[in-house]
């Protein structure tokens, strides 16, 4: 794998202490009077050309060579907090601000290119009231407008293309992992150390630094039950639940439902075969499961899986420099993502399998009705719960 090179003032990680707005680093105390949304609030923001909710925890990474784009993350780099906002408004007759607080995590210019590689992570999803201008704190603002077609039509920075993957930081071996369909089985009284257990292993089969994986566990459970439900195959709906739910409900059931119960991917017409157990591949550091929008502002929510289909077709346009891409049909030749083959680069071959075109078939999943409740748990969420007394 090839190193980050990284700003050492945006490391991406927070303390056993930190809030998620990081109020308590040194360089983010300056912010504007703002109100968290509490939760089970949903705004759709046009984040990634929207109707696809980012988590808090979840990293964007951006690659553009637009000069404006640019420039604007190079005054992000170098500002005192490196914090900006990704805006929006509920509506056209909305005063306030609704959008999702982000961090810059690393920022790379491309020597042989005119182009900036760089990663955001999303903090908290909160509002600041009308009249606040957030220039004047220091933070920028990313600006993305909709059209009820869905299309994003660019203000302010134009051009700027968001990727859910960055290849320059792709793996150099093809890294593969099982889901361990009987590696966990339900517990009537979690107990945290048993649970750290299980995700660590997990976290190890798709590819996470182990070092890495013990820090997270140990300061910040919250970000650990973010990091599964961006990279465990799911739909929309199972990940929207799951946002409005608790950290414990949220490991839980990823790990001992949508983890130990999966079967396979298929077609949502005919039922043909797509992917099934042990096919997922992780071949950057978005995750298995990523986000592409496109020129016109359509996203594309896609999982990677190992395929032995040389695509044909061409390198225009690819969302992976140095692989040529090319339709994915099933048997009954309906389109379900692309194909991706390299003579260049590792994995050879890979595709990409859109979730709208599928279904995600599992043996049958416990409901969260079923769960013992909280109380009889040593794992509560009040222990991690982010508390702004005092900010």
């Amino acid at each position: 794998m090839s190193n980050d090179e990284s700003h050492s003032r945006y490391d991406g990680s927070l303390t056993a202490d930190h809030s998620y707005l990081g109020l308590t680093d040194e360089h983010a105390l300056n912010f504007p009077p703002f109100t968290i949304l509490p939760n089970k609030t949903k705004i759709e923001c046009p984040l990634l050309a929207s109707r696809f909710c980012l988590y808090p925890g979840e990293i964007l990474p951006i690659i553009t060579d637009d000069g404006d784009a640019i420039n604007v993350l190079e005054r992000v780099r170098t500002s005192e907090n490196g914090y900006c906002f990704h805006l929006c408004r509920e509506s056209p007759f909305d005063t306030n601000l609704y959008g999702v607080l982000l961090q810059l995590t690393h920022f790379r210019a491309d020597a042989d290119e005119i182009s900036v590689f760089a990663k955001l992570k999303a903090l908290q999803i909160f509002y600041f009231t009308e009249g606040v201008r957030l220039q004047a704190y220091g933070i920028e603002v990313f600006v993305f407008n909709l059209k009820v077609s869905g299309e994003a039509i660019k203000e302010e920075i134009s051009n700027l293309m968001i990727n859910a993957c960055d290849p320059k930081w792709l793996y150099q071996q093809s890294q593969t992992f099982e889901i361990p369909r009987n590696m966990l089985r339900f517990l009537t009284n979690h107990n945290w150390d048993t649970l750290k257990a299980k995700i660590f292993r997990y976290y190890l089969s798709i590819g996470m630094d182990e070092n890495f994986a013990k820090t997270k566990l140990e300061e910040d459970p919250a970000f650990v039950s973010y990091y599964l439900i961006s990279n465990v195959p799911m739909t929309l709906k199972e990940k929207q639940s799951l946002y409005v739910e608790s950290v414990e409900s949220r490991i839980t059931y990823c790990i001992d439902n949508l983890v130990a119960r999966f079967i396979r991917i298929s077609c949502n017409r005919h039922n043909c075969l797509l992917a099934k157990n042990g096919d997922f591949i992780f071949v950057s550091h978005a995750g298995l499961c990523q986000l592409f929008v496109n020129p016109a502002g359509f996203y594309f929510y896609v999982v990677t899986v190992k395929s032995n289909h040389l695509a044909l077709g061409t390198s225009e346009n690819t969302w992976y420099p140095n692989y040529n891409w090319g339709y994915l049909l099933c048997d009954c030749t309906r389109h379900h993502g692309w194909g991706y083959s390299s003579f260049t680069s590792e994995p050879k071959m890979f595709a990409c399998i859109h979730f709208k075109s599928c279904n995600i078939v599992r043996f049958p999943v416990m409901n969260q009705s079923e769960y013992p409740p909280f109380e009889t748990r040593e794992l509560r969420e009040r222990d991690w719960i982010v508390r702004y007394d005092g900010y």
